[in-house]
C-alpha cells in the first residue's frame, strides 16, 4: 500500500496507524511518501499513491475527500512572552515580533501570509525552516514566534514553549484522506483506510 502525507501528519498520525495496520496485516508492506499538501494532492491525482492524508478540505472534482479530524493552528511563543498577557491576540500583535515559519510551500505558511496581505500588514520572517520540530527549538530559545499545527505540539514541548489559541485569526480546519476516483482501491488499501479512521478517531 502506497501512502502520501505531509511532514507534520506522518509522525503524529501515520506513525501509530502504520503500527496498528502492520499488526493486523504483517505480510503487507507500506510505502510512505512525504511532501507538502500540494505535493500529496498531486501524488493522488497522478495515481502515484493509493491514499493521501492532508490538512484542509479538498474540493477538487478529481479526488474524493473524507474528513478524519479537526486540524487547528496555534501561536507558538517562548515561555513568558509579552503576547501571553493579552486576552485576545490579533494579526497586528503577531507582526510586531520576528516570525519563525515553515518554508513558503507549506500550507499553514500560505494561509497565514494570505491573512497578513489581506490586512496590508508588514511582517518579518526571521527564520525559515522545513521542520516543525526545528521551529519549536528556535522559538524556545527566544528567536521569534511561530504559527503551526496544534498536532505538532507534544506534552514535552510545553516545558519550553507556550501555545495560544488563534481561532479568531485562522478558523480551525479539517484534515482528511483523499483518493483518486479513477483508481480502484485494493482490499489492502481499504484495510489501511479502516486503520486510519480508527487511529484518527481520538484526535
Amino acid at each position: 500500500v502506497t501512502i502520501g502525507s505531509t511532514y507534520v501528519i506522518i509522525p503524529h498520525i501515520i506513525l501509530e496507524v502504520a503500527k496498528s495496520f502492520r499488526q493486523i496485516n504483517p505480510s503487507v508492506g507500506l510505502n510512505i511518501k512525504s511532501g507538502h499538501r500540494s505535493d500529496v494532492l498531486q501524488m493522488v491525482k497522478k495515481s502515484e499513491v493509493d491514499v493521501g492524508i492532508l490538512p484542509g478540505v479538498e474540493k477538487s472534482n478529481d479526488v474524493n475527500f473524507n474528513s478524519l479530524f479537526k486540524y487547528e493552528r496555534v501561536l507558538i511563543t517562548p515561555l513568558n512572552h509579552p503576547l501571553l498577557k493579552q486576552p485576545m491576540i490579533t494579526l497586528k500583535d503577531i507582526v510586531q515580533y520576528p516570525l519563525i515559519l515553515m518554508e513558503e510551500h507549506s500550507y499553514t505558511r500560505q494561509l497565514i501570509e494570505k491573512q497578513f496581505k489581506e490586512h496590508n500588514l508588514d511582517y518579518n520572517i526571521a527564520i525559515e525552516l522545513d521542520s516543525m520540530d526545528f521551529i519549536k527549538q528556535f522559538v524556545a530559545i527566544g528567536m521569534g514566534i511561530s504559527i503551526g499545527p496544534l498536532l505538532a505540539i507534544e506534552k514535552e514541548d510545553l516545558k519550553k514553549v507556550n501555545v495560544v489559541n488563534i481561532s479568531n485569526i485562522l478558523v480551525p480546519d479539517e484534515a482528511g484522506f483523499i483518493t483518486n476516483p479513477k483508481k480502484e482501491l485494493t482490499n489492502n488499501s481499504l484495510s489501511f483506510i479502516e486503520a486510519l479512521e480508527a487511529g484518527s478517531a481520538y484526535k
